[in-house]
């Protein structure tokens, strides 16, 4: 009523980070007698207003995403009409966006999507896509040779030499040769043009409260196809994202978008680690849909992009046969969309797709995929369409037709084709997010290490290449003839005397008055002062 939307927001507190609101409740505020006449334009921008949509148990809200973080001056989303009048939400347009909510909650999509439409940061390389060996040999200054890739099946994955290959293959991915050309942050990629503001799309965010991952059960009814056919007939274009849970939804519904981005979702609810509390027909009936559903958007043009790290979810990735590309394998261990998100590379991803949509839009030309269509007419004709007994690449092939994403320490996110070989390889150790490489023996080790464990070197301590930040300024490197173990860094010795003046005052409880320099000296300083 207009007592409690005048409590609601008339008087919110400043230090509030964010208030959602319904764009009805705004109106009730707009028209209670109780409001001053300013009220609209005294609204902090922490309140965020949108449309609440009545779809049952499943949580439905739609707003634009300029909203999601309004800015100064910006007159918060109202509905019109008198109050207790039916009113339908005002949207269509070009774009929009299907945040499909994971049982976890994370990401959080309102959280990304604000900073989607705000990015003009071109990270992403997709024009030329490099194999396994020029990465090698960037990095390696040699060809790749026989000891570099091993078999795995024949008893020796535990042996030094393949487990130096291994070392040598993830170092590849991660590490840049003394050649690699630094590519401006302000220009695009594929031209020199500069980059592009986004136009204003539309966000739909979709919770499953009561994860039974967005399938209708015999108690509960949720009709996520019907009132999703209903809203994206009003768009040109319509993109699914989702994660985990959410991912599994996208995939499921991927018939009715034109693009599809999910990153380590589900795939055969038979295996996966979390899954719905439903009899073991159900889950079957339900993976099979998705898999039924995945080949009718790949037969209408649906371009669909499916990032996962290397870790369980990659059994997940193995199980639904995808067109070459459409498949991003990432070299380290994580949760694909919480490392994505912490690395500043989520964002970029989501703002190359929804530029692609906001093209096509514009040109009205039909967005389709000829890859996905050539893909589904050759599984039709081999007859392994949907089959689950199919899978997406095989361990012993040397067929290049996996893609791995490569991060580059100049705000760059390329693709590179390698085989099932090659990222059984890769697979085998690799990294987690924030660890750094010795580029003595191409170990990698977690951040806190101050030397190379395995051989001891110093040199390898100064972090020449951390993983999982490739917005970050890496210390001033060169590459002396090509060779292993032949880094040479110019803060070399600062940074040594900067750790063994820290051990020193730790261990003598002394603290030294100075400026501090760094976080890990205030981290010091704070430790030391608790002592």
């Amino acid at each position: 009523d207009a007592v409690s939307a005048v409590d609601l927001l008339g008087y919110v507190p400043g230090k509030l980070r964010i208030l959602g609101v319904d764009a009805r409740q705004v109106r009730t505020f707009r028209d209670a007698p109780q409001s001053p006449g300013d009220a609209m334009l005294d609204l902090p921008p922490s309140v965020v207003s949108g449309w609440m949509l009545p779809w049952s148990r499943l949580y439905a809200k739609l707003l634009p995403a300029s909203h999601l973080r309004r800015a100064e001056g910006t007159e918060v989303l109202c509905a019109s009409g008198r109050h207790g009048e039916e009113e339908q939400p005002t949207y269509g347009g070009d774009v929009l966006v299907v945040a499909f909510s994971a049982s976890q909650g994370e990401p959080e999509w309102f959280g990304v999507l604000e900073k989607v439409l705000r990015c003009e940061r071109p990270q992403i390389s997709r024009e030329a896509t490099r194999n396994f060996e020029d990465c090698f040999s960037e990095v390696f200054g040699r060809q790749v040779a026989e000891e570099d890739m091993p078999l795995k099946n024949d008893g020796s994955k535990n042996s030094p030499e393949f487990q130096l290959a291994a070392r040598r293959a993830i170092a590849a991915m991660w590490l840049d040769g003394p050649d690699v050309q630094r590519k401006s942050t302000d220009r695009d990629f594929a031209g020199g043009n500069p980059v592009r503001r986004l136009r204003d799309f539309d966000v739909l965010s979709l919770c499953d409260t009561n994860a039974q991952w967005y399938l209708d059960t015999e108690h509960l009814v949720l009709n996520v196809e019907a009132h999703l056919r209903e809203i994206t007939r009003r768009y040109r274009r319509v993109m699914l994202i989702g994660t985990s849970m959410g991912g599994f939804a996208a995939l499921s519904h991927a018939h009715i978008a034109h693009s599809v981005a999910v990153f380590g979702p589900q795939t055969d609810l038979l295996i996966s680690h979390l899954r719905p509390g439903m009899g073991r027909s159900e889950l079957v009936d339900a993976s099979q849909r998705l898999r039924d559903n995945v080949h009718k958007a790949l037969a209408a043009g649906t371009r669909i992009e499916f990032h996962v790290a290397s870790e369980d979810h990659l059994v997940y990735a193995r199980s639904l046969p995808l067109p070459r590309g459409s498949l991003i394998v990432h070299p380290l261990i994580g949760r694909i969309a919480r490392v994505l998100e912490s690395s500043g590379m989520l964002v970029p991803l989501l703002r190359d797709l929804v530029q692609e949509l906001q093209d096509d839009a514009g040109a009205q030309v039909p967005r389709i995929s000829r890859e996905a269509v050539d893909f589904a007419a050759i599984v039709e004709m081999r007859g392994t369409a949907c089959d689950p007994r199919s899978k997406a690449w095989d361990w012993e092939s040397d067929e290049q037709d996996i893609q791995v994403g490569k991060w580059s320490a100049d705000n760059d996110l390329s693709f590179v084709l390698v085989s099932g070989r090659q990222l059984a390889l890769l697979c085998d150790n690799p990294p987690k997010l924030g660890e750094w490489f010795c580029t003595h023996c191409w170990r990698h080790f977690e951040e806190k290490a101050l030397e190379c464990s395995d051989c001891g070197s110093c040199e390898a301590a100064l972090r020449a290449r951390r993983i999982g930040y490739p917005w970050m300024q890496q210390p001033e490197r060169e590459w002396r003839n090509g060779k292993q173990g032949q880094w040479k860094n110019r803060h070399q010795q600062g940074h040594q005397q900067h750790q063994r003046q820290q051990q020193q005052q730790w261990q003598s409880n002394d603290v030294v008055r100075e400026p501090v320099a760094s976080s890990s000296s205030l981290t010091f300083l704070v430790h030391a002062m608790r002592r």
